[in-house]
């Protein structure tokens, strides 16, 4: 049996936003951002980019939840998404490299070990 001695609460962005959320983050219209929900459930079937991703879009209309990472993700690859000879060469989706390339989380005790290096 494990003894917990630590607890560590999360801390940075939320994963999941509405869709105002979005809107107002990226400066965006809710018909753009309502094109890039379009382009990300066509991304969710089999064989897409976040084919097997549940939590990617949930809900419709003013309620909807988007899972931020995918949507940066989207929006960082969109113009080879659109490609079939290009969109070959992209890595798989990772939503733990995005998170940490945006510096959302992170292990704190890993972060404290790396101060003090």
């Amino acid at each position: 049996m494990a003894i917990v001695t630590k607890l560590y609460a999360m801390s940075g962005l939320k994963i999941i936003k509405t869709k105002a959320q979005i809107m107002e983050e990226f400066g965006m219209s809710a018909r753009t951002v309502d094109s890039r929900l379009t382009e990300i459930r066509q991304e969710m079937r089999n064989g897409g980019r976040y084919a097997g991703y549940e939590y990617t879009i949930g809900g419709s209309g003013k309620y909807t939840l988007i899972n931020y990472l995918v949507f940066v993700d989207h929006e960082m690859h969109r113009g080879l998404l659109t490609q079939k000879n290009l969109r070959k060469n992209l890595p798989p989706y990772n939503p733990a490299k995005i998170a940490q390339e945006l510096a959302m989380y992170a292990d704190k005790e890993l972060a404290l070990e790396s101060v003090r290096e």
